[in-house]
């Protein structure tokens, strides 16, 4: 729902970073990877996840994903890991499957439905290498990511 954006940034992202009427999410230069800030357009399904998890922050953190025991950090990136090893134990019969297959496979499937490479590499916020791209080129593609 979110393009498969890094882990360590979903989990780090703030309340603060939500624009609930543009439906976006920012994701803030000091999480991101390439260090620079990154728009990311939310599906209905997603801002309907957020709405739910916004009215169970009963801790009022400032992360959307709080850790439970200290609702001031943000929830660690090996939890990720433990769900998974946890749907893995209780639902054998699925392919196995790591964390990291999540972000390969939709970029695998946006190129099947023809979503060109520039734009896969933009909703996945890789760092783009070109001169244009790197100096010249401000443009969010916000409604080209949607």
């Amino acid at each position: 729902m979110t393009g498969s954006q890094r882990p360590h940034e979903l989990a780090s992202s703030r309340w603060d970073a939500v624009n609930w009427e543009e439906k976006t999410l920012l994701i803030v230069a000091d999480v991101s990877k390439n260090k620079r800030d990154h728009l990311v357009p939310l599906t209905d399904s997603a801002i309907e996840i957020l709405e739910r998890l916004k009215v169970e922050n009963v801790n009022e953190s400032l992360y959307i994903f709080p850790q439970r025991l200290d609702p001031s950090k943000h929830l660690r990136t090996d939890s990720f890991a433990q769900a998974i090893i946890y749907y893995r134990e209780h639902f054998p019969y699925n392919p196995v499957f790591f964390a990291r297959d999540l972000r390969r496979t939709c970029k695998t499937l946006m190129g099947e439905i023809d979503i060109s490479k520039e734009l896969r590499d933009r909703i996945q916020n890789h760092a783009l290498q070109d001169v244009s791209s790197k100096h010249y080129d401000h443009y969010d593609y916000l409604s080209e990511k949607a």
